[in-house]
């Protein structure tokens, strides 16, 4: 369940904010890297409802999708992550902002899976070109 006004962070990686992807109080979906915000517009999600969230970076773009479609504009991101620490999701690494809900899939690749307007999967992944992880059908908090 999602509440307006409050923060939720799906993946987190170091207390620096090496790479987050998190949805701020004021309901602005974010990506920090290197501890740069980025943000890409407001997204107020149902409560009860599966969403397809996907953040992408091709070359120096970043984009999010919201169930396929571009939130926001394209923000420019170049700097590389070059963090050996371990991720978290579902909530930030050094505590906080966990998401009262299910993740039924996290997937981390090595290259942009889209860059335009999609239609989200309806089926499990599977295997595919660059993966380097995935989690699938847990709770990660509560």
């Amino acid at each position: 369940t999602f509440s307006n006004g409050v923060a939720y962070c799906f993946f987190s990686r170091n207390a620096n904010s090496k790479i987050s992807i998190r949805r701020g109080t004021d309901n602005t979906m974010q990506v920090y890297i290197n501890g740069t915000e980025r943000n890409f517009g407001s997204w107020t999600p149902a409560t009860s409802t599966w969403f397809h969230v996907a953040v992408a970076r091709s070359g120096s773009n970043l984009r999010v999708f919201i169930d396929g479609a571009q939130l926001g504009s394209t923000a420019t991101d170049g700097n590389a992550i070059s963090d050996t620490t371990g991720i978290t999701i579902g909530r930030l690494s050094s505590g906080g902002e966990e998401i009262n809900g299910w993740i039924d899939e996290f997937r981390i690749s090595s290259s942009a899976r889209w860059t335009t307007t999609f239609t989200p999967p309806t089926g499990p992944y599977c295997a595919v070109p660059n993966l380097i992880a995935f989690f699938e059908n847990f709770k990660p908090i509560g």
